[in-house]
Formats: C-alpha cells, sequence, structure tokens
C-alpha cells in the first residue's frame, strides 16, 4: 500500500545486515521511505559497521540465463536454497536477483535482464494485488515486453492460522515449491 503514495520509496531487505544498510543510507540520504521488515529470523553482525546502498540498486546474486528470479525481501533466503535445488538436480544456472528496492526499481538492471532472459518469476511475502509483481507487468505491459512472467505472492484473501513455515508451504511460497515451478518452465 505503501507505493501508491508518490515520491514514496519502498524497500525490502533480505536479511538484518541489510535492513542495518538501508537505516543508515536513509538518514544520510534523509529519504522518504517505507521498510518492509524481513518476516524470517535475520542475519545481523552487531559488529559490522553499516554501508550506504546505491540508490535504487538491485542486488545480483546468482548469474545464469534464461530463467530469472526477482526476490523481494524474506524471499531471496527461500530463493536461495530454490537455486541450490536447480544447480544439484538440474545442472542449470538461473539468475537470482534481490529486488530491495521495490519502488522505484532498478531499471536499468531489470532492461539488462530482459535482454539475456526468456522467463522472469517474482517473488513476494505480500499480497500480489498491486504488490512488487504486479508493478513489473505493468513495466512489461507499458513497454510491450514479451516475456513469460510468473508473479508469486499472496492471493487477496485470508489465510488460515499456523506458523510462517506452514504458511508459505501452503501458499507454494517455499523453496520446493518455487523448485517445482522452475522445473516446469525448463520442461516446457
Amino acid at each position: 500500500f505503501m507505493s501508491s503514495i508518490p515520491k514514496m520509496i519502498v524497500f525490502a531487505p533480505k536479511d538484518g545486515n541489510e535492513l542495518s544498510d538501508i537505516l543508515f543510507t536513509a538518514i544520510v540520504n534523509k529519504l522518504f521511505i517505507s521498510i518492509r521488515y524481513p518476516k524470517s529470523k535475520t542475519i545481523y553482525n552487531i559488529e559490522r559497521k553499516p554501508k550506504l546502498i546505491d540508490f535504487p540498486s538491485w542486488e545480483v546474486l546468482n548469474s545464469g540465463k534464461n530463467i530469472c528470479i526477482l526476490a523481494c525481501g524474506s524471499m531471496v533466503n527461500i530463493c536461495s536454497k530454490s537455486i541450490q535445488m536447480i544447480n544439484d538436480n538440474c545442472n542449470l544456472k538461473v539468475t537470482l536477483i534481490n529486488c530491495r528496492f521495490i519502488k522505484p526499481f532498478d531499471e536499468e538492471l531489470l532492461n539488462d535482464l530482459i535482454q539475456t532472459h526468456d522467463s522472469f518469476i517474482t517473488l513476494e511475502e505480500g499480497l500480489l494485488s498491486g504488490g512488487f509483481g504486479s508493478q513489473i507487468s505493468s513495466y512489461f505491459s507499458k513497454n510491450n515486453i514479451r516475456k513469460k512472467l510468473i508473479t508469486l505472492g499472496i492471493n487477496d484473501e485470508f489465510s488460515e492460522h499456523g506458523t510462517r513455515t506452514e504458511l508459505l508451504n501452503d501458499l507454494s511460497l517455499d523453496s520446493k515449491s518455487i523448485f517445482n515451478i522452475i522445473k516446469k518452465i525448463i520442461i516446457k
């Protein structure tokens, strides 16, 4: 919902260290920012000095070709596990991008990825309606980009109660489900 506010920066850190970095960056640069805190247990090194983050840069975590995963926040770690499963079982290199800036997003990197990839998967631990995946879908449509795009997130309905792990499994947002989705893309 913060994406609808004009000039609002929306950031989703993958872990505690990146959270520390964006807080530092926001203070130094006096940013008008909304931060979506990671929902999982986060890695945080208290002795590490925070670093400035280039604005609005995404982070390439794994380089591959044909299939590109655009993951936000806490989904980055889950996607890393899926990538490892792909590497172990399919002998394929899949690109994984930490899409930490949800708004504005890194159009320069996205345009580079569009040149080298046929299929894109967006993953977010938030509502699909009005979320990151819908922004990417809108960007593809507006720029007449004809690539396969799968958006994964939470549908516009109430979820059952359960642990985060149980809910992610129910929503097919766990690493095994993501692995199976990538496998289907490979087979087609």
